[in-house]
């Protein structure tokens, strides 16, 4: 669970085989297509270019093999931000600002406050300014009523500090890349020789088009 250490390799190496068997036993079909949005779109296609899935279609939304972020996550990412937060003994982020607050953590939702999030993504919510600081802007408010809203808690709810930091690292190196560094999933690349569609809303604040753009031209 996201209540443990692990990597995005744990989850393409582990994970989506265990779901891959998981679908075929039910279905007793070999052949199966994913959709899958997000860093689920970047550990989908690392899992493909590992070998440890083979799905018949790809559907990656938001993002590719190259996860290319807007200058703050750049600038968040160069900073090595994520490594500096688990030198402290930060373990795990959430974007939960309701359940069992502390006075650390209230002192936190106060200091990001001053967080830079664009006039029209603003709210007086904790959870949307915790959401901008792990995440980039995940949502544009005038899409989202106010049931949801009130709710983004549960759908993005926390995340592990190891996990985080092996994002950040491929984020700077802007391609999916091992934990360790090593370039280990794209000198396999004709593994992704099947249909694989690439989909993006044109104001998508987490992952810039670039990133699209780069892993359709390699591809």
């Amino acid at each position: 669970t996201a209540l443990t250490q692990f990597t995005a390799d744990t989850v393409a190496l582990h994970d989506h085989p265990a779901a891959q068997a998981a679908i075929r036993e039910q279905t007793g079909r070999a052949e199966f297509h994913v959709v899958a949005h997000c860093v689920g779109s970047i550990t989908w296609m690392m899992s493909t270019l590992a070998g440890t899935t083979d799905p018949s279609s790809l559907v990656c939304s938001s993002v590719g093999l190259h996860p290319v972020g807007p200058p703050l996550t750049k600038l968040k990412s160069g900073l090595r931000l994520g490594s500096a937060l688990r030198r402290l003994g930060v373990g795990m982020l959430t974007t939960d600002s309701f359940t069992d607050e502390s006075r650390g953590a209230r002192l936190v939702d106060q200091a990001l406050r001053a967080y830079p999030i664009p006039e029209a993504e603003r709210c007086d919510q904790a959870v949307c300014r915790r959401l901008a600081f792990i995440y980039g802007i995940g949502i544009h408010h005038r899409n989202v009523n106010e049931l949801t809203h009130l709710t983004l808690h549960e759908l993005f709810g926390p995340t592990d500090m190891t996990m985080m930091v092996h994002l950040s690292t491929m984020a700077h190196a802007q391609k999916v890349i091992g934990a360790d560094g090593q370039d280990s999933y794209l000198t396999h690349l004709e593994r992704l020789r099947r249909p694989v569609t690439l989909l993006s809303g044109s104001e998508n604040l987490v992952w810039t088009p670039e990133s699209r753009k780069r892993t359709y031209e390699l591809l």
